[in-house]
This record gives structure tokens, sequence and C-alpha cells, in this order.
């Protein structure tokens, strides 16, 4: 079955729906070239997708992944304007120092400032405004 946003989502600047997933995207960005790959090999796919950033840039993400490893690597995977601080509020699972993680995990996968300040207000800032 196919939705009306499928046909579009191949194409991410085309996209007027933003998706924004929680926990980093959960196993998404570890299996992106491996659903890449299957669009290419395995049957029932109507389109190949080339590489798994095509996957990867038709989402947003946040930051809550509690290790900073695996925030440096989503850091590297879809850069800072795809990921947005996140709160686990009102679960009691909250970093003790949110923004000590965040800035650890950006200076591990060399942004400067500007990269750390997108991630902590800009991609948020760009998801609440309104599309069109």
């Amino acid at each position: 079955m196919r939705t009306e946003a499928e046909p579009r989502l191949s194409d991410p600047g085309s996209v007027s729906l933003r998706v924004l997933l929680a926990h980093g995207g959960g196993t998404l960005p570890y299996l992106a070239g491996r659903a890449a790959h299957a669009s290419r090999h395995a049957p029932g796919f109507d389109r190949a997708v080339d590489h798994p950033d095509s996957v990867l840039q038709c989402f947003y993400y946040d930051t809550l992944l509690h290790d900073p490893r695996a925030l440096r690597f989503m850091i590297e995977s879809v850069g800072p304007d795809r990921i947005a601080a996140g709160t686990d509020a009102p679960f009691p699972m909250s970093l003790d120092k949110p923004l000590r993680y965040i800035e650890q995990a950006c200076r591990a996968a060399g942004l400067g400032a500007v990269g750390s300040r997108r991630i902590l207000r800009g991609t948020a800032e760009e998801l609440l405004r309104p599309v069109g």
C-alpha cells in the first residue's frame, strides 16, 4: 500500500511534511545502507535508492541517544541541519548535563560554535516555522 507522501520521500527538497524521529532515529541510521542495498537488489521495491544518505536526509532527528559517541555518529551521518536538541521530559530519564553532552559530541564531530547552535536551537526553530 502506498501513502500520498511516499513518492516524495525520495526527494527531500520536495517534501512539505517534516518528520522528526525520536532517539536519533532509532536503528535507521545504522540500517539505511541495508535499506538502500535492498531497494536495488531485493524484489518488491518500485524504485532504487542509490545511497543511504538519500534515506537519512528525508528526516530530522533528536539528540536523545544518551551516548556522545552515538550522537557524534548521527552528526557525521546527517549533519547539524537535521538534528534538534531533545528532551525526555516528563520522563525521569533526563541527562544531568544535556548541554555538555551535546557540546561534547559536537566537538568530537569537529563542529564549531555555529554547528552546536544549529543543533541546540536552529533546527528546532526551522521545524517550528510554518511550511510554505
